[in-house]
């Protein structure tokens, strides 16, 4: 069994290659999701590496809902596409679950020490699922957050982290575009990278705040309320 990296471009249904790479994943997948409790462990244990740069890659690269709406015709996906999406996300919900669906062999800080070592539970997964995930799943990506802070008591914190961290980012943006705006120096280029990124935050912002459910939004596209709701995500 070898677990691989994700690549931009590997959901194509029509690229050989990217299928090819999407079935062996699921292959991997596929082979340690079946594996008992204490053999799922234990691979994981011996796998971690390699298992958390496959998740991690493929919430990276994985193209969001939002990236295709607006382009007419629904994008297409293969069936190998739709089962990797499956199994990751199953994966996820493993690697979390707190004896509610499956009674672990290990005990918590045992799993909580195996998914430190391999950092395969953290904000940016965290929020790469909610917005590729929780359109459609919203009970049982919420399920995975809930479980992911009471395996890792940490993220409480890692999320206000996160969440000044983007306000920075935020700003510092803003004070670049902004003055090259105002004198027209912007390029075309420029401003679309910028405005794809304040939108992309907007989103992933949003995404999981509704699946918190912490705060009702209305207008997905007010910047006030979105960055407001990432610090009240410990609260």
């Amino acid at each position: 069994m070898t677990y691989i990296s994700y690549l931009p471009g590997d959901d194509d249904p029509l690229d050989e290659r990217a299928t090819e790479a999407c079935q062996a994943l699921v292959d991997a997948l596929d082979s340690a999701l079946r594996k008992t409790s204490e053999a799922f462990w234990a691979h994981v244990q011996r796998n971690g590496r390699g298992l958390g740069r496959s998740l991690d890659t493929y919430l990276q690269f994985k193209t969001r809902p939002f990236e295709t709406r607006g382009r007419g015709a629904e994008p297409s996906t293969s069936v190998t596409e739709d089962e990797l999406g499956r199994k990751v996300f199953l994966t996820m919900l493993r690697l979390v679950n707190d004896g509610a669906r499956e009674r672990s062999c290990l005990t918590l800080e045992e799993r909580r020490q195996a998914v430190l070592k391999h950092n395969l539970i953290d904000v940016p997964k965290l929020i790469d699922l909610t917005v590729i995930y929780g359109s459609d799943n919203r009970d049982l990506v919420h399920e995975v957050l809930e479980n992911a802070v009471k395996l890792l008591p940490t993220l409480e914190d890692d999320f206000g982290r996160t969440g000044l961290m983007i306000e920075k980012n935020l700003k510092d943006m803003a004070a670049r575009v902004t003055p090259a705006a105002e004198a027209n120096e912007l390029p075309p280029d420029g401003l679309s990278e910028s405005l794809s990124y304040f939108h992309d935050v907007a989103i992933s912002l949003v995404s999981l705040v509704t699946v918190l459910s912490l705060i009702h939004i209305s207008e997905p596209t007010r910047p006030r309320l979105i960055s407001y709701a990432v610090f009240c995500l410990k609260k």
